[in-house]
């Protein structure tokens, strides 16, 4: 988890709503955030954790108990407003793009990561090193129905900066 904090943790999530949850047969709170890493993309960040009752509705992601991570890189306007759509979130409610900050892993020993499940346009990974929570990259290319363009070994970094994958605690 220090990983996606020393790369997301400060990221200000935003407090948008609920979403139904059928793998777990809950409901639970929605938080997003607009991310920019200097591309081109339209990068959302959309974290899911447990209803936590009123109160404040913006918080760091580092303080939020997230049960699902989503960092997706979406290619046009239309695409982001048709997750918005879906999630039943206002486009408005996004607030305003933040930067990803620039990390010194230093000479940081990294967790390598082998794939073990492949689906249309996704791998999901696993490690020798317990983590807590699963990994699945998403690839960037439509046509890509197998999964064939991500790599089937790759390190947890490189994984994170791809801003294209999803983690479930």
């Amino acid at each position: 988890m220090e990983d996606v904090n020393k790369l997301f943790g400060l990221l200000q999530m935003k407090r948008v709503g609920q979403v139904r949850l059928e793998a777990i047969n809950d409901t639970e709170d929605i938080f997003v955030a607009q991310v920019s890493n200097g591309s081109t993309d339209r990068i959302l960040a959309i974290a899911t954790a447990p209803t936590a009752g009123k109160g404040p509705s913006v918080f760091p992601l580092s303080q939020i108990k997230w049960h699902t991570l989503h960092i997706r890189s979406y290619k046009s306007n239309a695409a982001v407003e048709s997750i918005c759509k879906t999630l039943k979130i206002e486009v408005s409610n996004l607030g305003e793009v933040q930067n990803i900050p620039r990390v010194d892993w230093g000479t940081q020993d990294d967790i390598i990561l082998e794939s073990v499940e492949v689906q249309a346009n996704c791998k999901t990974y696993s490690s020798q090193v317990q983590l807590p929570f699963k990994m699945t990259l998403h690839s960037v290319n439509a046509n890509n129905k197998h999964g064939n363009e991500l790599e089937h070994s790759l390190e947890l970094i490189p994984a994170l900066m791809t801003c294209n994958f999803t983690l479930v605690a």
